[in-house]
């Protein structure tokens, strides 16, 4: 059971994961590039930070809820 999805957009979406040089083109398909790796590390710590500050701001607001 596969995900049927438009042929137009998973061509551009390789083409835009090849620009950014995260894959590579073969004869078999694509494959990642080391760039790939350290994209999604980034993006890892980078969404953790994102997710820190979230719970933060969730937490102050309770907090200044409670002193209202």
């Amino acid at each position: 059971m596969g995900i049927d999805y438009p042929h137009h957009k998973v061509r551009y979406s390789l083409r835009v994961l090849e620009e950014a040089e995260l894959i590579e083109p073969t004869a078999q398909g694509a494959i990642t590039t080391n760039q790939a790796e350290l994209f999604v590390e980034t993006l890892t710590e980078d969404l953790d930070v994102s997710s820190d500050k979230l719970d933060s701001m969730k937490t102050n607001s309770a907090q200044i809820s409670q002193h209202s």
